[in-house]
């Protein structure tokens, strides 16, 4: 078949194993995946950010119990 360079976030079926130089035959690693992770990692950021809003609002509130307790 002919296969051409993954340039934009989508879908690709394989990945070359070695350096193409011009036309002819390479091995590839064949396998769905997402060819870009960018989302991915937006998303786990953000989920990393909120979790660590809730902690310090959780700190605060500590803070302020330990305040009224002293």
């Amino acid at each position: 078949g002919i296969a051409m360079k993954a340039t934009q976030p989508g879908m690709v079926i394989g990945r070359a194993l070695e350096i193409a130089e011009g036309a002819g035959k390479i091995d590839v690693l064949i396998g769905v995946g997402e060819g870009n992770i960018v989302d991915k990692v937006n998303q786990q950021q953000q989920q990393i950010d909120t979790l660590k809003a809730e902690g310090n609002e959780l700190l605060e509130k500590l803070l302020m119990l330990e305040t009224k307790v002293k």
